[in-house]
C-alpha cells in the first residue's frame, strides 16, 4: 500500500496514471539550466515497485521545461526532488505549488537471472 508520509502526492482524476508533484519553494531558473527542485513530498512505496518521476504532459510545450527522468525505489523514504531543465531563452520563475511532475508507480520484474555463460547473436558486441 502506497504511504504519503508529507507533502502532496496525488492523482487529479480516477484515470490519471501519475501522482502529481509540487514545487515546495520558489526558485529562479535560468536558461539552459538544470536545477534540483524540491517537492516536499515524501513518500513510502509498496514493496517491489519503483517510482518513475517526470514532467507532467502539457509542460514542454507550455513552460518550455522539461523534467529530467527520475527513478526512486520502494525502500526510499526521503524528499522527492526534480531536476528541472530550463529550454527557455529567458529565466523562468517556478512558483510555490507549481505543477510540473508527477510519478508513476510501476510493479517491478522480479525473476531470477539464470547466467548461462553463452552470447546471443542478436544485440551482440562481440
Amino acid at each position: 500500500m502506497l504511504k504519503i508520509i508529507e507533502g502532496h502526492f496525488e492523482r487529479a482524476t480516477s484515470g490519471a496514471a501519475g501522482y502529481d508533484m509540487l514545487v515546495s519553494s520558489a526558485v529562479c531558473i535560468e536558461p539552459g539550466e538544470i536545477v534540483k527542485v524540491g517537492t516536499g513530498t515524501k513518500v513510502q512505496l509498496p514493496p517491489n515497485t519503483v517510482g518513475f518521476i517526470s514532467h507532467r504532459g502539457s509542460v514542454p510545450s507550455k513552460l518550455g521545461l522539461t523534467v529530467e527522468l527520475g527513478t526512486f525505489d520502494s525502500d526510499y523514504t526521503g524528499e522527492l526532488f526534480l531536476n528541472v531543465k530550463n529550454h527557455r531563452a529567458n529565466p523562468f520563475y517556478l512558483g510555490k505549488g507549481d505543477r510540473i511532475a508527477q510519478c508513476v508507480i510501476l510493479p517491478i520484474w522480479e525473476n531470477p537471472i539464470k547466467a548461462t555463460g553463452e552470447r546471443g547473436e542478436s544485440g551482440s558486441t562481440g
